[in-house]
This record gives C-alpha cells, sequence and structure tokens, in this order.
C-alpha cells in the first residue's frame, strides 16, 4: 500500500512536470510571433532611415546639390561598407565617386535618379 502511494505520487510530479512544459511551449510559441513583427519593424525602421539620406535627391537637382548627394554616399559607404554600398554612375569607391564629384558642374541642372534593391534598399544613384 505504502509503495501504490509513491507511485501515485509520482506519477502525479510527472503530470505535472508535463503540463507546465507544455504551458512553457505555448507561451513561447505565442511570444514568436510579437517578437519577429517588432524586429521587422525595427528593420523597416532602419530601411527607411538609410533610404532617407538619398531619396531626397531624386529628380532634377542642380550641380550643388549632386555634388552633396556624392558627398553623402561616400561618407554612408564608409560607414555602412559591410552591409550596404551604394554606387554612383556604376561606381562604389571613395576616389571614383571624389572624381565625379569633382566633374559636376555647379550651375548645370542633372537628372537624378535612385535605385533599389529587392528589399527596398537603396542601392543604386545615376545622373546624368
Amino acid at each position: 500500500m505504502e509503495n501504490a502511494s509513491k507511485a501515485l505520487i509520482i506519477a502525479g510530479a510527472i503530470l505535472i512536470a508535463i503540463l507546465l512544459i507544455g504551458i512553457g511551449m505555448f507561451l513561447y510559441q505565442a511570444a514568436q510571433q510579437p517578437i519577429s513583427e517588432a524586429g521587422s519593424q525595427m528593420d523597416e525602421q532602419a530601411i527607411r532611415m538609410f533610404n532617407s539620406k538619398f531619396e531626397n535627391y531624386d529628380g532634377k537637382q542642380r550641380g550643388t546639390s549632386v555634388k552633396a548627394l556624392i558627398s553623402t554616399v561616400i561618407t554612408s559607404n564608409s560607414q555602412d561598407s559591410d552591409t550596404r554600398t551604394v554606387t554612383v554612375n556604376g561606381k562604389s569607391s571613395s576616389s571614383d565617386l571624389s572624381s565625379l564629384r569633382s566633374a559636376v558642374v555647379d550651375g548645370k541642372t542633372y537628372n537624378v535618379t535612385i535605385g533599389f534593391d529587392d528589399n527596398g534598399i537603396v542601392n543604386a544613384i545615376t545622373y546624368n
């Protein structure tokens, strides 16, 4: 009789442990969706912040604005070189971009076009 009561106590403890593990797994799965949504919202915010540096220059711009845009690209490429590189007229190195910047005429009007990658991040800028 004493062994049977101990067996029932052990069986009850095992059932309670299984129930607690099940509840823990349920809570973990329920928390995953809000966490992943928050992560994607942070990514979208980071993309918007990155793109905003360049999107103001889209369209017709004076030479001084194009020079400022190229300077912004040089700065961005030096800071984000591991993750994001923006090209201007197919060039991305600092020396090539500096040459492009010096070739821009201040009083001339240029048409600036911004290109995006599959994730919606600015990756190419052209002007003519």
